[in-house]
């Protein structure tokens, strides 16, 4: 079967968009994909055209249909491209999104605190980032506490996963957000030694 080149838009710095690279690494595909660096707020670029929200990711795909929000991206990539589908096995498809879902929230949470606190001092709300801060200390907690999602074969919530713990080592390096000696920071090491990952580990911006 003959891949037809795609366009993937996004920033280098977006966990989301990370998440899709890691994908399409681990499948194989990363050749015939065109990772096309964008800053997502600059109108000088086409991102409106394939995403009327102006957000990454965004996928074109070879026949010219254009896929949004990286849950949808990578749900297609599992469906579609040949031999994905073991990154979202039928079998265990709820489990597997159910922790691609908590390993999002967990990012959502982490945005959010971030910009708050980029927002002048005066103006942030230190409420609101303890309760951004909360829900990522509760979703890490219930992901270290029962690692049942960690199968022996990568699957895309532990894609998820990894890239979320990436984003939060990568903005936030000052916290100690999973114990050292916590079977998630290790599987974390491990996981993070993967070509996939250490391919699109982002640079500071």
């Amino acid at each position: 079967m003959t891949i037809m080149k795609m366009r993937l838009l996004g920033s280098p710095t977006s966990p989301f968009v990370r998440k899709v690279r890691v994908l399409i690494h681990e499948t194989g595909f990363e050749d015939r994909v065109l990772f096309d660096r964008i800053v997502p707020r600059d109108r000088g670029n086409d991102l409106r055209e394939h995403n009327p929200l102006g957000k990454v990711p965004a996928l074109v795909t070879g026949d010219g249909l254009s896929l949004l929000e990286s849950s949808l991206i990578c749900d297609w990539i599992c469906q579609e491209l040949p031999g994905a589908g073991r990154f979202l096995p039928p079998h265990r498809r709820w489990a597997v999104l159910t922790t691609q879902a908590l390993a999002d929230g967990l990012l959502e949470a982490g945005l959010l605190m971030r910009s708050e606190s980029l927002r002048p001092e005066s103006e942030q709300s230190p409420d609101w980032i303890a309760r951004q801060l909360e829900r990522v200390q509760d979703t890490l907690a219930n992901l270290g506490g029962n690692m049942a999602w960690c199968q022996d074969e990568p699957d895309l919530g532990q894609i998820a996963v990894a890239c979320a713990l990436g984003w939060l080592e990568f903005r936030f390096p000052e916290v100690g957000w999973v114990a050292d000696d916590s079977d998630l920071a290790g599987w974390y090491r491990d996981f993070a030694t993967r070509q996939s990952m250490v391919s699109t580990a982002p640079d500071k911006d």
